[in-house]
């Protein structure tokens, strides 16, 4: 896959998506996978500092902080029942307690980094999901403090709330910096626990794009974990709408060790692209 050449006066900018599957048990509530954490903060400190000409944005997925108590409330309806709106605020604290242990693990391993939280800036009405104000995350990368923001519940002025994504952000921030001078996204990284996308004889996908998606979500399964957020289909779907905007992703392990700085030198690693 090509590599877009950004204008000399503009920076690229790479998303690093920590899977909700990577960093806890999403079949257990509130499970966390801290031997995890503490070797993707050590990676990701290596590669800021070994790649300073890039800026990092950070997202994670809610994993078992927040599915399950979005299907507890059915919040990914709305607000549906007597007690909806408190559920919202539940979901709102634990999923911003998954992202501040994040932090609070980058903060050990140096990193000038922050929880960003989404819900304050994106929001959805009848037209989809919208953003009142990205300025101030343009101020943080310009300060060098990487900003980490996560999957979440926003309000929904139809329906009261709506699920957004750690899948559906990059596509956001992509438009968003599509009018900014400064930053371009370059690069959508997903860490899971996982290869990438398999087939149905278990062999990772090298590539999927707009020609071979038919075929390729054929082999593609239904998890069995709570998952509110679509599962696979929907996070290829999010990331062939990047491709069409001509911004490179893939989906690779966080498991392994050393994954995301071999990608990032343009090494071969094991994974799938979403092409254009």
């Amino acid at each position: 896959m090509p590599t877009t050449i950004l204008p000399k006066n503009m920076q690229p900018i790479t998303i690093i998506k920590l899977g909700g599957s990577l960093l806890t048990y999403k079949d257990k509530a509130y499970s966390i996978r801290f031997e995890v954490f503490e070797s993707l903060g050590i990676e990701i400190a290596d590669c800021v500092a070994a790649f300073p000409e890039t800026k990092f944005i950070l997202l994670n997925g809610a994993g078992s902080f927040g599915h399950h108590t979005v299907k507890k409330y059915n919040l990914d309806k709305g607000f549906t029942e007597t007690n909806s709106k408190f559920g919202f605020a539940k979901v709102l604290q634990d999923t911003a307690k998954l992202n501040r242990l994040l932090v609070d693990n980058l903060l050990n391993c140096n990193l000038a980094a922050i929880s960003f939280q989404p819900s304050t800036v994106f929001y959805a009405d009848q037209n989809g999901y919208q953003f009142s104000s990205l300025e101030l995350l343009t101020n943080y990368l310009e300060s060098s403090i990487l900003p980490c923001l996560y999957g979440e519940l926003i309000v929904d002025t139809v329906q009261g709330s709506r699920v957004l994504s750690a899948d559906t952000i990059p596509d956001l921030l992509v438009d968003f910096f599509l009018k900014t001078n400064n930053y371009r996204v370059q690069k959508v990284i997903n860490l899971g626990s996982y290869d990438g996308v398999l087939d149905n004889q278990n062999q990772v996908i090298e590539l999927i794009n707009r020609q071979n998606y038919d075929t390729v979500k054929q082999h593609l399964y239904e998890t069995q974990n709570v998952d509110v957020s679509g599962g696979m289909i929907k996070k290829i779907q999010e990331f062939l709408a990047l491709a069409d905007k001509k911004v490179e992703s893939v989906i690779m392990s966080g498991l392994a060790p050393g994954n995301l700085k071999k990608y990032l030198s343009g090494q071969p690693v094991l994974g799938t692209k979403i092409g254009y």
